[in-house]
């Protein structure tokens, strides 16, 4: 046999070998999604009610309020606050980066004059900002109330 026979035969293989992975894995997902239906779907269930009807200690009315309190959805007040916190984050971390990128860049040929001019523009713009996020986050608060 020569070397270019042989090379035949091993990327045979090879396209041989991913279709087998290919079976393999589908195969392993049919077999899990049905272990998952069958056994543990049901059993994570039942643990769920168990736990629930001990922490509630049988009682109905303190069980049907926590559902209650669950259908209402998400903590609209702590989702704005997290929002207004990651905004502002972001905010100040993008208004640092354009300063100091400025800065650096104007450092040699900018006066004093010019550097004040733009750190005043920044500082304003940095309050528009906090003001819009403020107003959107009261606005969007007061809808909930």
């Amino acid at each position: 046999m020569t070397t270019m026979d042989i090379s035949k035969i091993d990327e045979h293989l090879r396209a041989k070998n991913k279709y087998l992975w290919v079976l393999v894995t589908l195969v392993l997902g049919a077999i899990g999604s049905g272990l998952w239906e069958i056994a543990f779907k049901p059993a994570l269930s039942l643990a769920g009610d168990g736990v629930l009807y001990l922490t509630t200690l049988g009682m109905k009315s303190l069980h049907d309020g926590i559902y209650v309190e669950v259908a209402k959805g998400l903590y609209e007040r702590t989702a704005l606050q997290i929002l207004s916190a990651i905004v502002g984050v972001v905010t100040g971390v993008m208004l640092a980066v354009i300063t100091i990128g400025r800065i650096k860049k104007n450092a040699a040929d900018a006066t004093g004059e010019a550097k004040k001019n733009f750190l005043r523009k920044l500082l304003l713009l940095f309050c528009c900002v906090v003001l819009l996020f403020s107003t959107y986050r009261t606005s969007v608060a007061s809808i909930f109330d």
